[in-house]
C-alpha cells in the first residue's frame, strides 16, 4: 500500500492486490466515510440533496483513466435523511440511472426500463404520461394496449391481445374503443367498434 503525493492511496500490484478489511467483530467490518463543508480543522454542516460519498469506478481505454459508473450515498431534502444514488456511463458520459430515497421509494431515471427477465418483459415509463406493461412478444405489436385516462392526460398504458387496440377512457366516464366518450349524446359508457357502430347505455 502506497499513499501517493496526490493524497490518493494505492494498493499497486499487476496482479490486482485488493484492499481488504479482515477483522473479528459482531455485525462485520465497517468503511467509514465522512464529508463535510468548510475544512479539515474547522468543519461545517454537509449540505442537502447531493452531499455525501461516492464509490467510483475508472477504467483504462483510449490513453486515460476514465469513470464509468458510481454509487452514491448522499443527503436528501435535510442534511439527516440519506439517499442511494446509482449511476453508470453510457458513450463515455455518466447519468444516474436509480435512486433509493430517504422514505424508501425508488426511483427510475427519466424513459428507463425494470426489466423482470428479459427485455421482452417490463415495465417502461415511455413518457411522462405513459406507463408500458408488457410481457412476452407484445413488443411486436406496439398499438395493442389498453389505455387509461383521466380527462384527456393518458396515465396508464397494458398490453392487449394480439391485434388489437382497446381504449379505456376514465373519469365519470368510461369508454371502450374509443378515449372520447364525451364526444356521444350519452357519455357515461360508450362502446366503440369502427364502421359497425357500437352500443351505448346511458
Amino acid at each position: 500500500m502506497v499513499l501517493r503525493a496526490d493524497g490518493a492511496i494505492q494498493t499497486s500490484a499487476d496482479n490486482g492486490t485488493p484492499l481488504q478489511l479482515t477483522g473479528i467483530a459482531n455485525g462485520g467490518q465497517e468503511l467509514r466515510m465522512r464529508q463535510s463543508r468548510g475544512t479539515i480543522s474547522s468543519p461545517t454542516n454537509s449540505s442537502t440533496n447531493g452531499d455525501g460519498n461516492y464509490l467510483t469506478s475508472y477504467v483504462y481505454a483510449n490513453s486515460a483513466y476514465a469513470s464509468i459508473g458510481h454509487i452514491g450515498i448522499i443527503t436528501g431534502s435535510a442534511a439527516n435523511n440519506g439517499e442511494i444514488q446509482f449511476s453508470t456511463a453510457s458513450n463515455g458520459t455518466v447519468s444516474e440511472r436509480l435512486r433509493i430515497q430517504s422514505n424508501g421509494h425508488t426511483l427510475v431515471a427519466n424513459t428507463r426500463q425494470i426489466q423482470f427477465y428479459n427485455d421482452d418483459q417490463h415495465i417502461n415509463a415511455t413518457s411522462a404520461n405513459d406507463l408500458e406493461l408488457a410481457a412476452a412478444d407484445d413488443l411486436n405489436y406496439r398499438s395493442n394496449f389498453s389505455r387509461f385516462f383521466s380527462g384527456s392526460v393518458e396515465h396508464c398504458r397494458i398490453s392487449g391481445l394480439t391485434n388489437q387496440n382497446n381504449w379505456i377512457a376514465f373519469g365519470n366516464k368510461l369508454g371502450v374503443g374509443t378515449k372520447t366518450p364525451d364526444s356521444y349524446y350519452a357519455q357515461k359508457l360508450v362502446v366503440y367498434d369502427g364502421d359497425e357502430g357500437g352500443m351505448t347505455i346511458a
